[in-house]
């Protein structure tokens, strides 16, 4: 047969029980013979959560779409025309909406439709010829033999389909109160003069503040971002506006009053300035100057109220000016540039206790506050019974024709303060032991000692606890540990711990150098008496 027209028909359909569809080939030849069979079919069951049959028919839809991509992939034929059928009129209302938003859900099938497809070849078919009625519904082998789902449907047989879609037209159109159309709100808006003095609260200084307004009223008129870059024209025009758009806000009664050529209220803030409006608007501070040979922003300065966020701008800026001098001159420099802050006096008063650099400067150092004494320094207990040593020295002693370095080890009672000195011959371990085996032999049993890190004491400490792991009989090591003396070591790198008796040790060097400076003195008037005999027994 010579094929004169090749087209492939998709149908679909859906049902509660599955959904599906089935794409078939029709030629027609020169002598206008047709002929149909199937391509492929492709059916799904039905989810186990109950859905509506419109939203089945349209999964549907995107099945067959799928499926016509996949022929026009795999078969290599050249078809003329390409028709999707569809028993639905509510999905093919969708395809052919151009003015409805649907739902995310809804407007991704369709957008997939879309994609693959045109509403032009989507068309109607009754469910009684609609072959995929089969692949939703299921059907027995001898149904599948003798219906239509293998040859197609009888009126793809005929040779003029164009009169059965003129035949079945239906409506396309989507009701008004469909629940998966997206509802449209259309917001009338209208513009209207903002005051930006609210924004003024996000900037930390009076620059950045002038600076962020002269760069964006600067891109507002040229409608751009590229290279805006502000001058000392535009930051001066920019500063005149910040303070008009704040007195906008803190005094629009007395701005509307002087607008109408009245006076200002007498229980005003502003009252007792005689202010005025200059040529742009801005509220000034009236007087007897007008004639003065100085220039506007000296003779009337521009009023500011003092709550404003702008007035603690303005005095910090000028503050940092005249490099942190005080109250007065801060406020002279403020009034210099052209401004009147409503007392003045206590915003600087108040901006400046804020300024870190000025406490830095000129506030009292703050004093450490002092912690609790242990319980050792304050309760009552035996004497000798809580210890704090250290080591000082050393002391040169002369030993026949030798000089021998001597240190002194002092012991301080932590509750009264009670002092004990033992002298060392060494700073060895075996010559701190000695010396506190004396201590305890004279002053009684210590119970806990506290010291420094040094070697000596961490030895003893060590060498007391290996000894006591030695002893074997349970009396004895029962004993030791009753009266087992506890070391205590300080913090390492913190000597403020053992203030209490480093003081001491101050006071004992002091009487025993003066004990040496007496014996030193006694030695030499005893050689002195002893060589004057001699000269006398000449």
């Amino acid at each position: 047969m010579d094929v004169q027209t090749t087209q492939i028909h998709v149908f679909s359909d859906a049902s509660l029980k599955g959904y599906g569809a089935c794409c078939y080939l029709r030629q027609v030849g020169k002598d206008g013979t047709v002929h149909t069979m199937l391509l492929f079919g492709k059916s799904r069951v039905a989810p186990l959560k109950p859905v509506t049959i419109p939203r089945l028919k349209r999964r549907a839809a995107v099945i067959a779409v799928r499926i016509s991509k996949l022929v026009n992939r795999e078969l290599k034929l050249s078809f003329d025309e390409m028709y999707f059928w569809c028993d639905s009129q509510i999905v093919l209302g969708y395809m052919a909406n151009e003015s409805k938003i649907f739902h995310m859900y809804v407007a991704n099938m369709i957008h997939e439709i879309y994609q693959n497809s045109s509403p032009s070849q989507w068309h109607y078919v009754k469910s009684k010829d609609n072959p995929a009625d089969m692949a939703s519904r299921g059907a027995s082998v001898d149904e599948l033999i003798n219906l239509s789902w293998l040859s197609g449907p009888d009126f793809l047989k005929e040779h003029d389909v164009k009169a059965y879609m003129e035949a079945n037209n239906v409506n396309r159109k989507i009701e008004e109160h469909d629940p998966k159309v997206k509802p449209v709100k259309v917001l009338k808006t209208s513009a209207a003069a903002l005051n930006i003095a609210h924004k003024f609260l996000k900037y930390s200084t009076f620059n950045g503040l002038v600076k962020s307004l002269a760069i964006l009223q600067k891109a507002a008129r040229k409608k751009t971002w590229k290279s805006v870059s502000a001058t000392a024209e535009d930051m001066q025009e920019t500063e005149v506006l910040a303070i008009k758009r704040t007195q906008e806000i803190n005094f629009q009664e007395e701005i509307q009053t002087l607008k109408e050529n009245k006076s200002v209220r007498k229980d005003s803030t502003i009252a007792t300035l005689n202010p005025y409006l200059d040529k742009q608007s801005i509220l000034r501070v009236g007087g007897r100057l007008h004639r003065a040979d100085i220039t506007t922003d000296e003779k009337c300065p521009m009023i500011v109220l003092m709550y404003s966020h702008l007035a603690k701008l303005l005095v910090r800026h000028h503050h940092h000016r005249i490099h942190h001098l005080g109250r007065r001159s801060t406020l002279a420099a403020t009034r210099e540039a052209g401004y009147w802050i409503i007392s003045g006096a206590s915003t600087v008063k108040s901006t400046i206790s804020d300024c870190i650099a000025c406490s830095k400067l000129r506030k009292l150092l703050q004093e450490q506050l002092m912690g609790d004494l242990p319980a050792e320094r304050v309760q009552r207990t035996s004497l000798f019974s809580h210890v704090g040593m250290d080591v000082f020295g050393p002391y040169h002693v002369r030993e026949r024709r030798s000089t021998l370095k001597h240190y002194g080890l002092i012991f301080m009672f932590l509750y009264s303060s009670a002092v004990h000195i033992k002298m060392l011959d060494d700073l060895s371990t075996d010559s701190f032991i000695n010396a506190l085996r004396c201590l305890t032999a004279i002053r009684g049993h210590v119970t806990t000692l506290y010291s420094g890190n040094a070697t000596n004491f961490v030895g003893a400490k060590n060498l007391f606890d290996r000894e006591l792991e030695r002893v074997s009989d349970p009396k004895m090591q029962k004993y030791l540990l009753d009266y087992r003396i506890t070391f205590k070591n300080n913090t390492p790198e913190s000597s403020h711990q053992e203030g209490a008796w480093e003081r001491l040790i101050r006071s004992a060097k002091a009487v025993l150098n003066g004990m040496a400076i007496n014996y030193k003195e006694r030695i030499d008037s005893q050689t002195l008496k002893l060589h004057s005999m001699k000269w006398q027994a000449y």
